[in-house]
């Protein structure tokens, strides 16, 4: 209870501090209309998870809506969605601060070995569960350079296991309208620290 207090908090603060300086602030360059993806990594479960993700957003003036889904599998089956709504603000022309609040779906299918304590012979069982909950996320994005993007994002999730995601991003332009993506992430999971690295890219409409 304490760390999703702590959490709800904390993304909580980051909305309102930007709040009370958007009307203030000028126009950004940031984008928010963008379609991404790639493959992610995850230890978890004692596995090593791989897959696909994609991720989008679309703007409309300071508010966004996002978009994103991951598959990510091994003797484990672990798929996560999410879709809802945020809202960016403006703090210089390097630097955005944001926050989100999603509906969260998790589907979680998991091989476990059982052994019998009479016969010690171990038997495959296949564990399922799946839930609908919420996400709140604050974050920001500065800009190194006019190619260069560093960004950072705090989000708590309220699913099969209260969940807070830590999510270190970095952009690098190609193109005008491409991007090379980079990802690291810690989750506090299940009381567990689990690790995540994403490498895709993004695409600007």
């Amino acid at each position: 209870m304490n760390k999703k207090l702590t959490a709800a908090a904390t993304a909580g603060l980051l909305v309102a501090s930007g709040g009370f300086m958007s009307q203030a602030m000028a126009e950004q360059g940031f984008s928010y209309d963008y379609v991404e993806g790639g493959i992610g990594l995850q230890d978890g479960f004692g596995e090593d998870l791989v897959g696909p993700f994609v991720n989008g957003s679309m703007s409309f003036d300071e508010m966004f809506a996002v978009v994103n889904f991951s598959y990510l599998t091994d003797d484990t089956d672990l798929m996560n969605f999410s879709a809802g709504t945020g809202y960016r603000f403006g703090i210089t022309p390097e630097l955005d601060v944001y926050g989100t609040f999603t509906v969260e779906y998790t589907d979680l299918e998991q091989e476990i070995s059982i052994t019998d304590p009479l016969t010690g012979e171990t038997h495959t069982a296949t564990y399922e569960d799946d839930d609908f909950g919420f996400g709140i996320a604050g974050g920001a994005r500065y800009a190194l350079t006019n190619d260069m993007e560093l960004a950072g994002e705090l989000k708590f999730l309220d699913t099969i296991d209260d969940r807070l995601d830590l999510t270190i991003s970095y952009l690098y332009g190609v193109t005008p309208e491409i991007d090379v993506l980079a990802e690291a992430k810690i989750m506090d999971f299940a009381d567990e620290d689990e690790f995540g690295s994403y490498l895709g890219a993004r695409y600007h409409f």
